[in-house]
């Protein structure tokens, strides 16, 4: 009967296997996820019409891209509509691209 060969990179393989579950399931946190939105709402209401609200709306579109596609993509579209009033090219260009990527979320490729 042959005995069997420890080697010590099948522990150390193992190893990082189970630090990079670890790592991957700390960062899911549904309450975390809840809060940091809700502030980022509180946020949003308190804010004037200008271009720092066109990015809250942005970053909040972003963020809601993968949970709730159509909240991605209402929020996308008032960015866009609210940097359009206000001039602002660049937040245009970055709640456009938000917009697609919301679109791409929801499976609908082309949108006139």
């Amino acid at each position: 009967m042959k005995r069997f060969d420890f080697k010590p990179y099948y522990m150390l393989k193992s190893l990082l296997l189970i630090i990079l579950f670890c790592q991957f399931f700390s960062f899911i946190d549904a309450q975390t996820f809840a809060e940091y939105h809700d502030s980022l709402q509180r946020t949003l209401s308190k804010t004037k019409d200008d271009t720092s609200k066109v990015l809250l709306m942005i970053q909040l579109s972003g963020n809601y891209t993968i949970y709730q596609v159509d909240t991605s993509i209402r929020y996308a579209q008032r960015a866009i509509s609210l940097a359009r009033q206000l001039n602002y090219k660049r937040g245009e260009a970055k709640a456009m691209y938000v917009y697609g990527y919301a679109l791409w979320g929801s499976g609908n490729m082309i949108k006139p």
